[in-house]
Order: structure tokens, then C-alpha cells, then sequence
């Protein structure tokens, strides 16, 4: 029997547990997994400057506000309200032709826009990566951003000569902690797509942008059917093309186009996004709430902390 129940708009004391991906979740596991990434992922995080950060972005880009770039910040306080956050972090469009959006802080949160970004999507679309931008920051993923960003080898292999091994071993367990950082944003990009159809409620604007990624600005010439036929053809292929896969995309910071728009068409035609824009999802720690006559709350569910950390990418 099909499910009539009406889609809520504003989810309340919704969890990042209700989007994140289950493949970003057990890569955070593995990587946690390995000795001494505490300490070293503490230690990266000291070294980011965030007052220094927020100035340039105050000095050399534009501030949006509701007298400048107003529809992008009804935009991001309508984002805001939908994953119930209690404070819109401020938003920056900074002149740039690199297709690229990031949040930027760990007290006071900034997003940066690209111009290119934002001449290049339509207003829905804006909407998915305004979503896409808050689940990073909810999910606490800015600090993994930040140091592939600052570049993570010198780091990493210090972690790797704390560990009981020798010789080539060092070196071997250097690279295989450096893919992994890599892997896991790769996978925490999933996550950030689904926090963006949670918010936009249009997976076809999600598949949009990303073709837009992939192919430029002029949609009459593409279809949104082809390109999903385009990323099962890249997913069924196996044999060498698994190999040659692993080699192309082992040190992006992205998931493929492709592969985005796939996971997204699957999650929005899973009962996972249908039950969540119902209503039934996890909730952070201290909500309650009644849906339908019936309480949704998941025992010992907690939230990370809303908009913390350094950095995160679109």
C-alpha cells in the first residue's frame, strides 16, 4: 500500500545519522582504525587560522546578505530552516571560473561560492548545493577536507613511523593511510549529495548540476536519461576497467559526475529519503518529536556539532 503520508518541510532535530552515506560511515571506521590518527588529526586541526581565513574572504569577496545576492540568501536561510540549524553561517561569492563551493570555520562558519558556480546553476540546483554544503558541516566532515587541502604527506608519514614497522613497511603504510584520507572525502561527497536532496527535494535539479559539472551550461543538448544510462555503462564495466577505474579516481577529491547522479537517483527512489521527508529519522540527542501519533527517536543518537570544523568542499 502506498505510503499518503504528507512531506514535512522543515525536519526537525534531524540527525546527520538520516543522509549520511553507509560507505562514508565505514570508511571514517577504517581510517580511525589506524594508531596515533587522533593525535594527528588534532594536530592538523590546530594549525588552521580561522580569524585570518574569514578576513580574506571579508576583504576580497562579496558578503551575501538581503542587499546583495539576496536570492542566494533567502536561499541559505530557507536551507538553514529545513535541517533545523539554529544559525546560518555566512555565505561569501568569491570571483573565481573554478566550479567549486567550501565552508570554511570551526566557530563561526563560512560558505564560499564561486562565481562560476553561481552563474552556472539554475535556482534549484543552487538549492541542492546549498544542502549539499550544510550536510558537510553537520556531518563534521570540514576537518578531513582540510588536510587533503594543506596537503597531508608529511603528516601521514609521521603516523606511519609511530607505527611498529620497519623499512618498506613505513612506506607502504604511508600510502595506504594517504588513499585512505582520500577515499573517505571521496565517499563523505555522497553524504553531502544526499543532505542536498533533503533540502532541494528535487533529484532531477541534483542530476542537473552535475551534468552541468561534467558537460557545461547547455542542457538542451543533454539529457538527464542518457547520463544515467552513461553511469551504469561505467559502473557494469569490470575486468582491466576495474583496475583502470581504482587508478583514476584513487587521489580525487570527488566521486565522478556519473557515479554522483546514480547514488543520487537510488536514494530518491529508496523508501530511506521517502521515510525521512515524512518525518522518520533519526533525531539529535535531546529532540522529541510526535509525527503522525507517533514519536520517531533513535536511543543514544547524537548529531555532530552543527557547522564545526575547517573545511569542506562542493
Amino acid at each position: 500500500m502506498e505510503d499518503m503520508t504528507p512531506e514535512i518541510r522543515k525536519l526537525r532535530g534531524i540527525s546527520s545519522e538520516a543522509y549520511e552515506h553507509p560507505m562514508a560511515r565505514s570508511a571514517l571506521r577504517m581510517l580511525k582504525r589506524i594508531p596515533g590518527i587522533d593525535v594527528f588529526l588534532k594536530a592538523q586541526s590546530g594549525l588552521i587560522n580561522e580569524p585570518v581565513l574569514r578576513l580574506e574572504y571579508l576583504s576580497s569577496a562579496v558578503k551575501v546578505t538581503s542587499r546583495q545576492f539576496a536570492p542566494l540568501h533567502e536561499a541559505l536561510e530557507d536551507a538553514v530552516n529545513i535541517l533545523d540549524l539554529d544559525d546560518a553561517p555566512e555565505l561569501f561569492v568569491q570571483s573565481s571560473p573554478v566550479l567549486n563551493a567550501m565552508t570554511i570555520g570551526m566557530k563561526r562558519p563560512i560558505i564560499v561560492i564561486h562565481s562560476a558556480l553561481v552563474d552556472l546553476m539554475d535556482e534549484s540546483e543552487f538549492q541542492w548545493v546549498l544542502g549539499h554544503e550544510l550536510g558537510h558541516a553537520m556531518s563534521g566532515h570540514a576537518l578531513y577536507t582540510t588536510i587533503l587541502l594543506a596537503g597531508i604527506n608529511a603528516g601521514v608519514s609521521a603516523v606511519a613511523e609511530s607505527l611498529p614497522i620497519a623499512g618498506t613497511g613505513v612506506a607502504l603504510a604511508s600510502e595506504a593511510i594517504r588513499l585512505g584520507f582520500w577515499d573517505l572525502h571521496r565517499k563523505m561527497e555522497f553524504s553531502g549529495d544526499r543532505a542536498g536532496l533533503l533540502v532541494g527535494r528535487d533529484p532531477a535539479a541534483a542530476i542537473r548540476a552535475l551534468m552541468k559539472l561534467a558537460g557545461g551550461a547547455n542542457l538542451r543538448r543533454m539529457s538527464p536519461e542518457a547520463f544515467i544510462e552513461q553511469a551504469l555503462e561505467y559502473q557494469a564495466r569490470g575486468g582491466s576497467d576495474q583496475l583502470r577505474r581504482f587508478l583514476l579516481t584513487k587521489e580525487l577529491s570527488h566521486p565522478v559526475p556519473v557515479t554522483r547522479a546514480l547514488e543520487i537517483k537510488k536514494w530518491a527512489e529508496g523508501g530511506e529519503y521517502q521515510a525521512v521527508i515524512k518525518g522518520r529519522y533519526p533525531l539529535r540527542a535531546g529532540y522529541q518529536r510526535s509525527v503522525g501519533g507517533a514519536v520517531y527517536a533513535v536511543a543514544g543518537t547524537r548529531s555532530r556539532q552543527p557547522l564545526k570544523g575547517p573545511l569542506s568542499e562542493f
